[in-house]
């Protein structure tokens, strides 16, 4: 005996009742939680984000690669990576309000799970 016969249904609403119509919204296979993602979460990333580039040492780091402030001059400073060594820059130097942004986050996320 069949699961359809059981049920009492026919094919076509078999076919309907067993996830594969069109009518749900799919999940994506690779990405199961971006549906999930709303204002909150793009948030915490940005602070992980954050915190990634304020932890970057200018000596152990970026030093090696050439990624320091006293190599960009003039109008280097305009281009993509000049602009991204400003950014490290500044995630370093903000680093308390980056430290009270982690500790409001952590407190938010104890208190709503």
């Amino acid at each position: 005996m069949t699961l359809r016969r059981v049920l009492g249904l026919s094919s076509r609403d078999f076919f309907l009742n067993s996830g594969f119509s069109d009518s749900r919204p799919r999940r994506s296979l690779f990405f199961p939680s971006l549906q999930k993602m709303g204002f909150w979460t793009l948030l915490e990333g940005f602070l992980l984000f954050a915190n990634a580039l304020a932890i970057l040492n200018e000596d152990r780091f970026l030093a090696r690669r050439g990624w320091t402030l006293a190599e960009m001059t003039g109008p280097q400073r305009n281009s993509l990576k000049g602009q991204v060594i400003g950014l490290i820059y500044a995630c370093q130097f903000l680093r308390l309000p980056l430290i009270l942004f982690n500790v409001i986050t952590i407190i938010v996320k104890l208190f709503s799970g």
